[in-house]
């Protein structure tokens, strides 16, 4: 069948100012794309890979003149021929640029911190509409049976999920190329406007998860900057984006070069920033793994969103699937065995399977459960390396907010992917899909959870609901940790680093609760890797669900840097836990 055919037909005479990841010539938003959610190569089964013409709908692709998708729906802002013209900053996350004094000679910059951060606040919040938009627009796909229309009134709404949704892949991308998130100044060169400092974050942002509490200031590290692309007056003195406007010679984008569409490798970038050291691969990376995200946030969204039997599922297949009237029907897709484990404890030393999850058929603590059992189940099909799925089921009588943790060797080895916090209802389940590119830098188990404390206001949603089994036991876990701080219970013991610092923080997490037990608690973290990191504190309990990540302040720590934290008893979690720990965040 023509998926879509006839649609939106764009003759274009001129290339788009060139402000992005190209979406011609170079066309890195669809090969980016394409990497990310192509059948077979994302790595992942077919609930989370597009078929052939339903990924060029959505990346673009063949001619310009003959295929009316050329520009694809991530490619969609940039068409300046489209009905309103290509979109604005807010698409392309520009104009949030921001250079601290200190690395500016004690020079002033042009522009203040808070003004940065509400330009890059933005983008985040087009992005989001983009997302609701796609979710709210899907009603549309299913008729007044629920089951998917068919012929053109389908093609029509297919594609009109696809372009919404497109918006927000093509924010997301364009961050990691305009933004220093994933990359790093040029060496041996003094740091300015001309030579920003880069985080060097291997691991996609937190800024875009649709699905949790919109961010704030503060969940922006101080020396993230975009670049200044065209704003009045001119971009003197600025970081500045790059061509055409701006001058390419120190840009700070990362917009061009050669991106295979089937393996996401790359080769000659074409940027001055992308030129530096890995700069124009890590930043692709990244672009990819958020993709990859936001496709498990879109399906995530459905199910919060339709709660009718199958509504969800059947929808996303409906996006996924050339041919979705005989591919998606009931019964037709197949969920590998299920499987639970007793999780490692903090002090663990292995990694499962030796991939970057563990957990995998031979991980050595794994039991047969059933898929709907009460607490964690997961599974690992393609073996160690390979996409772990996970699912929680919430027997419990409150709401719990929960994401994937994995642990390996090390006091510093302990990762909450904080990305995919899910808030799980009463009775509801909810689930995961870890791609190996947003896997831990070492072996990891990864099949448990950490609560995400303290729950955020707002972050309740509805969930799928999956009827609980009241008689289902999980495998239980002693904390890992003896002695320390015992928040409401017990005498105060001395924690791993003694009180509080005035100079500079050892290696690693001190903390103090000079008041005693149930008073405030403040955590130091020292980093003395080699690589930046997002540290939160981390409460342990007794429980086999009792790890509490407060990814909701985390803070970004640059090698030699610092970060301190103070846990009023407010936020407490609900027992005794110990607080002198801390978690990574992904």
């Amino acid at each position: 069948m023509s998926l879509l055919a006839g649609s939106f037909l764009v003759t274009v005479a001129t290339a788009p100012a060139a402000r992005a990841y190209g979406t011609i010539p170079g066309r890195e938003h669809s090969n980016i794309t394409r990497a990310a959610l192509g059948c077979p190569q994302s790595g992942t089964d077919r609930d989370y890979c597009f078929d052939t013409n339903s990924l060029t709908v959505l990346a673009g692709g063949g001619g310009i003149i003959e295929n009316p998708n050329f520009f694809g729906a991530v490619g969609w802002p940039d068409n300046p021929l489209k009905p309103g013209g290509a979109d604005g900053d807010e698409a392309h996350c520009d104009n949030a640029d921001y250079l601290d004094p200190s690395y500016n000679t004690g020079r002033g910059y042009p522009q203040t911190r808070e003004r940065a951060s509400t330009a890059l606040l933005a983008c985040v919040k087009h992005a989001r509409e983009a997302f609701s938009a796609a979710v709210d627009d899907a009603d549309d796909l299913l008729d007044i049976n629920n089951r998917l229309k068919t012929g053109p009134e389908f093609d029509r709404a297919k594609r009109q999920v696809l372009y919404d949704w497109g918006r927000l892949l093509h924010a997301v991308q364009d961050f990691y190329s305009h933004s220093n998130w994933a990359d790093i100044a040029a060496p041996n060169v003094p740091l300015g406007p001309d030579n920003p400092p880069g985080l060097n974050m291997t691991t996609p942002s937190l800024l875009f998860n649709a699905l949790a509490p919109e961010p704030t200031a503060a969940s922006i590290p101080r020396d993230l900057t975009t670049g200044c692309y065209m704003v009045p007056g001119g971009c003197r003195g600025h970081v500045r984006h790059g061509a055409p406007f701006n001058g390419d010679d120190t840009g700070l984008n990362k917009d061009g070069g050669r991106i295979d569409p089937k393996t996401g490798q790359t080769s000659n970038p074409t940027k001055y920033r992308g030129r530096i050291g890995q700069n124009f691969q890590q930043s692709v990376r990244a672009a990819i793994t958020d993709t990859r995200l936001q496709w498990v946030d879109l399906r995530q969204g459905l199910e919060n969103h339709y709660t009718g039997p199958g509504q969800a599922w059947l929808m996303a297949c409906g996006l996924l699937r050339d041919n979705p009237q005989a591919d998606c029907r009931p019964g037709t897709a197949k969920a590998p065995a299920a499987k639970t484990a007793a999780p490692k404890a903090p002090a663990a030393t292995g990694g499962g399977t030796g991939g970057g999850t563990g957990g995998g058929t031979g991980g050595g603590t794994a039991r047969a459960a059933k898929a709907a059992a009460c607490g964690v189940s997961w599974q690992q099909p393609g073996g160690a390396n390979t996409t772990v799925f996970m699912q929680y089921v919430n027997c419990g009588s409150t709401a719990q907010a929960l994401a994937p943790f994995a642990v390996g060797a090390g006091s510093e080895s302990q990762y909450t992917l904080a990305r995919v916090c899910r808030t799980v209802q009463p009775g509801a389940g909810t689930s995961w899909v870890i791609d190996p590119s947003y896997f831990p830098p070492e072996n990891t188990n990864v099949q448990t959870v950490t609560h995400c404390w303290p729950p955020a206001p707002g972050a309740a949603t509805r969930s799928q609901t999956i009827a609980p089994k009241a008689a289902a036991e999980r495998a239980g876990t002693p904390s890992a940790h003896t002695g320390g701080a015992r928040l409401g219970s017990g005498p105060k013991q001395q924690g791993t680093g003694g009180s509080r610092h005035s100079a500079a923080v050892p290696c690693g997490t001190t903390w103090a609760q000079p008041g005693g037990p149930g008073t405030t608690v403040t955590v130091d973290y020292g980093n003395c890797m080699s690589v930046p990191t997002l540290i939160a504190p981390l409460a342990i309990g007794d429980g086999p669900d009792a790890r509490y990540s407060y990814t909701g302040i985390a803070q970004y720590v640059p090698p030699g840097g610092q970060a301190a934290f103070r846990i009023d008893a407010p936020l407490f979690p609900p027992e005794p836990t110990n607080l002198q720990w801390t978690t990574r965040v992904m």
